[in-house]
């Protein structure tokens, strides 16, 4: 019998930021004082920005609610990881 291992907070953030790097996001760490970061596009690229200066699970929940919130990932062909990090953090 198989038993899935629950993925860690930093593996989930690893596994939405590549996520984000397969749809197109040019993914950019700064410092945004506690903002949140998210997403915006310019000159025709798209930009999903990460607060490093939250914690962990404050940049897992940013970045899962930005991804979340693009009506392209309900098109786009996620792995089981990609679903399953996604899932968890918007059930969380």
């Amino acid at each position: 019998m198989t038993f899935l291992r629950s993925k860690s907070s930093v593996e989930q953030l690893e596994i939405l930021l590549e996520l984000a790097k397969d749809m197109g996001y040019e993914v950019r760490h700064e410092t945004l004082g506690g903002s949140g970061g998210g997403t915006c596009e310019y000159a025709g690229r798209k930009c999903l920005f990460v607060d490093v200066t939250l914690g962990l699970l404050e940049q897992l929940d940013s970045v899962s609610r930005a991804l979340g919130n693009d009506p392209q990932v309900a098109l786009y062909e996620m792995t089981r990881d990609q679903e399953m990090a996604l899932c968890k953090r918007k059930a969380a």
